[in-house]
């Protein structure tokens, strides 16, 4: 759970301080586990407002960069294998 909190913060920071961001609408990151072609998850989805729609793209690949650059900093793996075929 620690992890989770601490990924939400990292997502959090990053869409609030990129410079597409529209600052007075607010940024949502919402939580959810799931499980994914055998992968065992947690998703976190970031809701933010773009200050111009030309700059979607350019926002998403910002968040994106920072977040996986924070993420490999504080150690937070990708999601692993659920459920593994026996040998």
């Amino acid at each position: 759970m620690k992890t989770s909190r601490l990924a939400r913060d990292l997502i959090q920071e990053a869409a609030s301080s990129s410079r597409y961001i529209h600052l007075p609408k607010p940024v949502t990151v919402l939580v959810k586990q799931t499980i994914t072609d055998n992968y065992l998850a947690i998703q976190l989805t970031c809701k933010a407002y773009v200050v111009d729609t030309a700059y979607e793209k350019l926002f998403e690949t910002d968040i994106t960069l920072r977040v996986m650059q924070e993420f490999k900093k504080h150690g937070i793996l990708p999601p692993r294998i659920a459920v593994q075929s026996g040998s």
